[in-house]
């Protein structure tokens, strides 16, 4: 290489004194109950057990209709038969649905029973994540065998740990959205 740059076929090279040294960002943020629940939600597992759990409720909804069907009033009006059964059929998916959350939000309490303080190092190869005062946590992107993105969270686990990144440690949801699409690249 010459001091006017690079000759013909030769690539430029660049030395970062700060890659060796410092992460290329940080991120701190507050960890709490509730985004433990979302990750708990976000679990393979949860996520089919879930849809299960609404076909269920659903099933009952029916189940329900079938048998008050001869037995309720109806109305002079349609609309009212018609937005009664609709709430037949609603009620038992709104209340599975809100008994799961629950459920999430216990397990979330035992998980972690106050908010902690978070702090993410993201690296090339590597994010290095610590919890509380916690020991680090080394979680290579390629490795995550599950990340997804919701409005809120960018959530993820391997074998060994997990990552849940809340929106509040970004300043807005492009942020959030352009770190979700890095790693999902480094995933490959």
């Amino acid at each position: 290489m010459t001091s006017d740059g690079p000759a013909v076929g030769e690539a430029l090279v660049r030395f970062h004194s700060q890659d060796a040294d410092a992460p290329l960002q940080v991120l701190t943020y507050r960890l709490t109950t509730t985004d433990v629940a979302a990750w708990i939600g976000s679990r393979r597992a949860e996520r089919r057990a879930g849809r299960a759990l609404v076909a269920s409720a659903l099933l009952a909804g029916a189940m329900g209709l079938q048998v008050l069907s001869g037995r309720l009033p109806v109305p002079p009006g349609r609309a009212f038969a018609i937005a009664e059964a609709a709430m037949i059929l609603i009620l038992p998916v709104v209340l599975a649905l809100w008994t799961r959350r629950r459920s999430h939000l216990a397990e979330a309490g035992r998980d972690l029973p106050a908010a902690i303080d978070a702090r993410l190092e993201v690296w090339p190869d590597r994010l290095v994540l610590t919890e509380a005062a916690g020991k680090p946590q080394v979680i290579k992107p390629r490795l995550l065998h599950q990340l997804s993105v919701t409005r809120h969270h960018i959530l993820g686990e391997t074998d060994s740990a997990r990552l849940i990144l809340p929106l509040s440690a970004f300043a807005d949801h492009a942020g959030m959205r352009a770190f979700a699409n890095h790693l999902l690249a480094q995933r490959g």
